[in-house]
């Protein structure tokens, strides 16, 4: 396994690396299965729902923050299309995907059938929380401290919820639960078949783009990020903005609703080649500009220079923001630096 870390691999990944991916995957796939199989306490489901998990992880890649440890990024996104599974099911499968070998006698068949129940049962009586710490903590061996990092919580907390835990699961049946991950536990197989799908879903993407853009496709970085300065400029040139006459420390602020509707579709038009750049070099789907498109009509266009004296490369230097309102109260907001000519 690779001993770099996560924020190492994932600056790999998105600068195209494959086996950067994989090393990911490789980390990371039995706490995503654990997580998954105390929700949907099904290992076929939960084996589905890793792969699903790891190709939005991929796509959104570029979203992640490195001041957050990658395991609980990981984590909040598996919970979350957990629930969501869950909540869009119609009825409760069983709890494990047995495959029955050979002909077994109707004793045999009994037996597996009332371990299963028995199973099932007892992991139902934990909480959600406490079904999540205990799944971590057998899947695959989790140290105390590796599960609070992933979960966000303190050791101490992780300790209660495993000493409850063991006070409602009797030994045989914690012993029949370890056994039941070993013998379902995911292979270097897993990790293949997720890469492989993830470069499938890179010439998917690829095919998408509409003809107008088609040429993007062929474009190397550089060329990317040439075209991406020309695009900004020319948006700037188009909302009536003289780039040189902006002040240091100062904003420039312009509203979707003050602009003309010539002016308007230039900027859609803009957002859209913007965004399947960034699906072209960091091979996303939900890209950071999606959320201004969804809700267009609040987004603010917001001019200025960099004030940073410490770092001559982008000090004083113009740069366009995208703002939108959430309804937290808080901002979806995207800066770009525009190259001086």
């Amino acid at each position: 396994m690779s001993r770099e870390s996560d924020e190492e691999l994932v600056r790999k990944v998105l600068g195209g690396d494959r086996d950067a991916f994989g090393a990911l995957v490789e980390r990371y796939k039995d706490m995503v299965y654990g997580v998954a199989y105390a929700h949907l306490r099904n290992f076929h489901d939960a084996q589905d729902l890793c792969q699903e998990v790891f190709i939005k992880a991929f796509l959104n890649l570029s979203s992640y923050d490195p001041n957050r440890p990658f395991g609980n990024w990981l984590y909040v996104i598996t919970r979350r299309m957990a629930i969501d599974r869950i909540r869009g099911r119609r009825e409760m499968k069983e709890l494990t995907d047995e495959i029955i070998d050979g002909s077994p006698t109707p004793d045999v068949q009994a037996e597996r059938r009332e371990m299963q129940r028995l199973l099932k049962d007892a992991i139902s009586k934990l909480s959600e929380r406490n079904r999540e710490t205990f799944c971590l903590y057998y899947v695959n061996g989790y140290s105390i401290r590796e599960i609070s990092r992933i979960l966000s919580v303190p050791q101490g907390t992780v300790k209660r919820r495993l000493h409850e835990a063991r006070k409602i699961l009797r030994k045989e049946v914690i012993r029949m639960v370890e056994g039941g991950f070993r013998e379902k536990a995911l292979t270097w197989k897993f990790t293949e078949d997720v890469v492989g799908k993830v470069s499938d879903l890179k010439t998917a993407l690829l095919n998408l783009l509409p003809e107008e853009f088609r040429s993007l496709a062929s474009m190397t970085d550089e060329e990317l990020k040439r075209r991406r300065n020309e695009l900004l400029r020319s948006l700037a040139d188009a909302l009536s903005v003289n780039l040189e006459e902006l002040k240091l420390g100062e904003e420039l602020s312009i509203s979707v609703s003050d602009l003309t509707e010539d002016q308007r579709g230039y900027l859609w038009k803009t957002l859209h080649e913007l965004e399947l750049m960034e699906v072209l070099s960091m091979l996303r789907g939900d890209t950071i500009f999606t959320p201004l498109i969804k809700d267009f009509h609040s987004v603010e266009v917001k001019l200025g220079l960099y004030k940073a004296p410490d770092l001559k490369e982008i000090h004083n230097h113009p740069y366009i923001r995208f703002v939108r309102p959430n309804p937290d109260g808080s901002e979806h907001s995207i800066q770009i630096g525009i190259d001086k000519d």
